[in-house]
């Protein structure tokens, strides 16, 4: 799924590390869905969007399709 997670979590100079332990998940985890090779379920987008102060939307446009 593309997404611009990488983008936006930048843009936060956020680390993965940073947004996997704010989810209680791990690095490879983030890693994975920002470069699509793991889905992001609605929950979690909405979960990122709230860290990233970002609308979720923006950061995972395909998935509010």
């Amino acid at each position: 799924m593309e997404n611009n997670l990488f983008l936006y979590r930048r843009r936060a100079r956020l680390r993965q590390l940073d947004i996997a332990r704010a989810l209680d998940t791990t690095e490879q985890t983030i890693s994975n869905i920002e470069t699509g090779r793991s889905v992001v379920t609605l929950e979690r987008a909405v979960q990122i969007g709230k860290i990233l102060k970002e609308d979720p939307k923006q950061i995972f446009p395909n998935l509010f399709k």
